[in-house]
């Protein structure tokens, strides 16, 4: 499967922003990706959707949630995840986080208490498939 697969795939909103394919808006950002050595990894769609934001300015709901969407469960296939789960969140999720477990295709939403205010994506490792309650978060660089 190609990368642009791997995203437009994940979603489908994206066909909605720039029709019919979301070439251009993904060859735009793949040049973004690259100028600032973006990592080809779970974070490349949570990457996306700050890129949109920002120089799109016009980001559907349902486009962060398939994106976070597509990360969990591309961390979860990632296979060099010591975690035995991640919850990913961003404020327009709030109350809920997405949940995922290592090697498994269940995603699930998952109800989150951060105490301090934050304003970007965030995540917590899991140490086990049963943790309701995180040890840290941590900032998505």
């Amino acid at each position: 499967m190609n990368l642009w697969h791997a995203v437009v795939d994940h979603c489908p909103s994206l066909l909605k922003i720039d029709p019919p394919h979301a070439e251009r808006l993904f060859i735009d950002f793949m040049k973004f990706a690259e100028a600032r050595a973006l990592h080809l990894d779970w974070t490349l769609y949570l990457n996306l959707y700050r890129w949109l934001q920002r120089d799109r300015q016009v980001v559907a709901m349902g486009c962060l949630e398939e994106l976070v969407l597509a990360a969990a469960a591309s961390w979860a296939y990632s296979g060099d995840q010591t975690a035995a789960g991640i919850l990913i969140t961003h404020p327009g999720l709030a109350p809920l986080a997405v949940k995922a477990t290592a090697r498994s295709d269940h995603l699930e939403d998952f109800p989150i208490d951060i105490p301090a205010p934050f304003n970007d994506f965030m995540y917590a490792l899991l140490n086990t498939s049963r943790e309701t309650a995180p040890q840290r978060w941590i900032n998505v660089l």
